[in-house]
């Protein structure tokens, strides 16, 4: 049974062992054309198909379930092509959207406020119409617009009564992720588009100049022969500025990084003939010129090369960066409680908590009377701590080497910080190619062939003269430019490119062909790629967890706010909608962190302590209600225990796949 079958009755159950799911998995398993799944379209995999699942990943299944049990099933019947595999939502700080709406709001007094936001998992009419359905039915929502080429959508919203995080949530259970937009990067297909552009308008008037010359032009008319000649000269120029600059730029990078790629030899074509040209334009006139042919030839170079970046962007526009610095988050206080927000958006004169191996993303000013230990290895590569008295200003990318948390007063936003220079590729990055690939290695022969023919041809025919001997070595290097090959590479790239995306793979770099020819082992790595990077309570020990009195909660909260330990990160997160509003007054003792071992803080004349049994506990702690304390934390004040927690990996449901 196909999908278009199945949209007719979209009620069904999505399980196949029973019911009309189980028609369908038998139906489906018993057809000899290939297995497609029944959310996105794509092929299952194998082993899923064997087993006859009907979904090419559990991420499909789930949405698909919610797209059915919310009245959504329009959705199947507007969506035509296969799409990729919704991602697996997962667990994300949203205190930018909530100071997003905030600062809209304070600047639009009271009017309605117009939001931008950067959109993953969009591909096609369908997510646009499941999108609007999910916005309609919410209160302040006026209108929202969804520019699927650029994957951002356009939110017009009453501040007073639309909740965006909420919206951002409910949209993120159907596979969709939002982000802000000033984290995407500048569209590098743009720059591609404005040279081609230039380069066909000046080309489609060069040659409209040409043809007067194959159609008799000629000394005889004067100024006019003149006036055409100077106007082509001009012309071929600006085609030689605008678009050949893109390959000598690219070919002097090679040459410097001692890379030879096919960008080389038509680096060389394009100057020979520019200059052959004008040579020919002196000494002979005009007509003996080849501005027209230099001129479409570049312009097909450069149409070539955005076609290719031109999906790039859109892959990259398609994925929301994960990368350092849109991952990189801080501890503020606000309104006397710590949060964990995003490092992008810290202001100068913000209070910032700095815990133990934290780094700091600002340069800051240091509070409290103590002083501070802080390693300076990642900035200057020396290993050995540096002291820094109250007071001194501590430097961006510092890393807290202590076993206390340091406040620091920010002295500069984000957007200042030397971190950004650190983190984020220059354009030299940019140029990463494998140096022995199959690609480079022909290329390098390549090159090497028709230079030594070249050199060949020009010194067969020195004696003739140097300047017939230059013509005939021009001419072999503008025979031999490899024009088909620059421009059938990255067409072919981007029929690659596009034909992954379908699958659901996005390409975002150029570069990635070359590589993966070189591939042949993939190690998947944990954390990350199986998991999830972080702990999760059992759900024994949120029960318990949910018995704790208010304000031992408050207290276990304030001090796994300031740890960067995973358990401590895991436990802060858990119960910060729970935990009453924090005491971090300067009255209070410091929290202290002994490796190893966990947490201890003094607070009200009691301590309290989170970490290991006999850290926490002591050694003749009672410990009879949990006789299996192996792999067990303690949470226990004045030596009683409060809370014994275990943590479990945070899996990805298709891990196993």
């Amino acid at each position: 049974m196909s999908i278009q079958a199945l949209r007719r009755d979209p009620a069904a159950p999505s399980g196949s062992e029973s019911g009309a799911g189980g028609v369908v998995g038998s139906a489906r398993r018993a057809s000899a054309a290939p297995v497609s799944c029944l959310h996105c379209g794509l092929e299952i995999p194998r082993h899923r198909s064997a087993a006859g699942d009907d979904f090419c990943c559990e991420g499909c299944r789930r949405v698909r379930d919610l797209i059915l049990s919310s009245g959504l099933s329009r959705y199947y019947d507007i969506r035509r092509d296969p799409t990729a595999p919704p991602p697996e939502s997962r667990e994300e700080s949203f205190s930018w959207a909530a100071r997003f709406l905030e600062n809209e709001t304070a600047a639009a007094k009271g009017r309605p406020v117009r939001v931008v936001l950067a959109l993953q998992g969009i591909h096609c009419a369908a997510c646009v119409w499941l999108l609007q359905e999910i916005f309609r039915p919410a209160a302040g929502a006026l209108d929202l617009r969804i520019n699927s080429a650029r994957g951002e959508a356009d939110l017009l919203v009453d501040p007073a009564r639309f909740d965006l995080v909420g919206y951002i949530r409910e949209a993120g259970r159907f596979g969709y992720r939002f982000g802000p937009i000033g984290t995407r990067r500048t569209l590098r297909s743009r720059g591609l588009l404005v040279r081609l552009g230039v380069c066909v308008a000046v080309t489609m008037n060069l040659m409209i100049l040409s043809l007067s010359y194959y159609f008799g032009l000629s000394p005889r008319d004067g100024a006019l022969f003149d006036l055409f000649g100077r106007l082509s000269f001009a012309l071929a120029t600006i085609v030689f500025a605008v678009g050949g600059s893109l390959f000598l730029g690219r070919a002097w990078s090679g040459i410097r990084r001692r890379l030879v790629s096919l960008d080389l030899p038509i680096a060389a074509g394009i100057v020979l003939v520019y200059a052959g040209s004008v040579y020919e334009h002196l000494a002979r006139g005009p007509q003996f010129a080849y501005y027209d042919t230099l001129a479409t030839f570049v312009t097909l170079m450069v149409l070539g090369r955005w076609l290719q970046e031109r999906l790039l962007d859109r892959n990259r526009l398609a994925v929301l960066g994960d990368g350092e610095i849109d991952g990189l988050t801080t501890r503020r206080l606000e309104k006397g409680r710590v949060r964990l927000v995003a490092s992008a958006s810290i202001e100068a004169g913000q209070e910032l908590w700095i815990v133990p191996g934290d780094l700091v993303p600002v340069e800051c000013h240091l509070l409290g009377d103590a002083p501070a230990s802080l390693a300076l290895d990642w900035i200057t590569g020396e290993a050995a701590p540096c002291a820094y008295e109250p007071g001194d200003r501590v430097p961006a990318g510092a890393i807290n080497s202590g076993r206390t948390t340091l406040r620091v007063s920010a002295c500069e936003p984000f957007a200042g910080s030397r971190l950004l220079a650190l983190l984020h590729p220059g354009p030299e990055a940019e140029f990463r190619v494998p140096r022995f690939g199959p690609w480079r290695r022909a290329g390098t022969l390549y090159v090497a062939a028709v230079g030594a023919l070249a050199a060949a041809g020009f010194l067969a025919w020195l004696p003739h003269g140097a300047a017939r001997a230059a013509a005939v070595a021009t001419s072999i290097l503008v025979v031999t430019c490899p024009c088909a090959i620059g421009l059938a590479t990255p067409l072919a790239g981007d029929l690659a490119i596009g034909r992954l995306r379908r699958r659901g793979v996005f390409v975002r770099r150029e570069g990635f062909f070359d590589r993966a020819l070189r591939v042949r082992k993939i190690l998947f790595d944990k954390t990350g790629t199986l998991t999830w990077g972080r702990l999760e309570l059992t759900a024994a020990s949120r029960e318990e967890v949910g018995r704790i009195a208010a304000a031992d909660l408050d207290a276990l909260y304030s001090m796994t706010v300031r740890s960067n330990h995973p358990m401590s990160r895991c436990v802060a997160a858990s119960i910060e909608r729970r935990a009453e509003a924090a005491l971090l007054g300067e009255e209070e003792s410091p929290v202290r962190e002994t490796v190893g071992q966990g947490l201890e803080w003094t607070r009200a004349g009691h301590c309290y302590r989170f970490g290991r049994e006999r850290f926490a506990l002591g050694r003749g702690a009672d410990v009879a209600e949990h006789p299996d304390d192996a792999g067990v934390t303690w949470f226990a004040k004045d030596g009683r225990p409060l809370a014994g927690l275990r943590f479990e990996e945070s899996v990805r449901s298709d891990a196993v796949e």
